[in-house]
């Protein structure tokens, strides 16, 4: 029976020792301070533009936008009387969009600011993250459309960006290595 007691205190020790320093090694995100970024979400109505990806490679387009150049690779313009395409290159000295694309059952145009709900943005030590959600949209069209989500923040230099859907981690670009869009062009 000692050597029972005596195999239990080596792992309650091991325990006690592992641990503690298994938690204080990691560098994830919930090891970081995190603080909410003020974000505004951009009309779909703001601007004439669809999202355009390779959906052979992705379901979703996912970007951060940092450029008029950038914007205009991720979105077409169309031409309707009285509306802008995009954003004014001025737009982008100061200010960067995060943006989701997926295509879905058509909407009526009033609903298309419902479908996507953001629940924040927050900076965890350089690495900054969109969470949010997709709405079910009621719809008895038989075509599909495009639409997207865009939202703008103070432009920052970030390490990674990820996407957040509905508490679960679907897309980060990683930033440093050249990667502010996926799928890729």
């Amino acid at each position: 029976m000692s050597s029972f007691k005596t195999l239990a205190y080596k792992i309650v020790l091991v325990c006690l020792v592992a641990f503690p320093l298994h938690s204080k090694a990691g560098t994830d995100k919930e090891d970081q301070e995190c603080e909410g970024v003020p974000f505004r979400v951009i009309s779909a109505r703001e601007y004439s533009s669809f999202p355009v990806w390779d959906q052979k490679i992705s379901e979703k387009l996912y970007a951060n936008i940092r450029s008029l150049e950038e914007y205009r690779k991720s979105f077409h313009g169309v031409f309707f009387p009285g509306t802008k395409s995009s954003p004014p290159e001025s737009f982008f000295e100061n200010k960067q969009i995060l943006a989701v694309a997926l295509t879905m059952k058509a909407v009526a145009p009033e609903d298309w600011d419902r479908t996507f709900t953001v629940q924040k943005v927050e900076n965890c030590g350089g690495h900054l993250s969109l969470y949010y959600k997709v709405n079910p949209m009621p719809s008895v069209a038989t075509w599909v459309q495009k639409n997207s989500l865009t939202v703008a923040i103070k432009k920052e230099a970030f390490d990674q960006v990820s996407f957040v859907e509905e508490g679960q981690p679907v897309r980060v670009l990683e930033i440093t290595q050249g990667q502010w869009r996926y799928p890729s062009l």
